[in-house]
């Protein structure tokens, strides 16, 4: 699982898919099946503001 820093972009790579590269953006929600986890993409980033968050959340939502 890779969380992008600057964007809300969450990348899963798993062994059963030939580690395809699965991309989730906001509205979506990730499962990490191994450990029986679903998460919200919003949910992850819910405390992160920076300037790069705050454009990208601006775009994102058209406010």
């Amino acid at each position: 699982m890779l969380i992008e820093q600057d964007i809300a972009e969450v990348v899963v790579q798993r062994r059963s898919e030939a580690w395809r590269s699965t991309y989730y953006y906001p509205s979506s929600t990730v499962t990490l099946e191994s450990i029986g986890l679903t998460v919200a993409v919003e949910a992850i980033y819910e405390r992160v503001d920076n300037a790069d968050m705050r454009v990208f959340w601006a775009e994102f939502t058209g406010y």
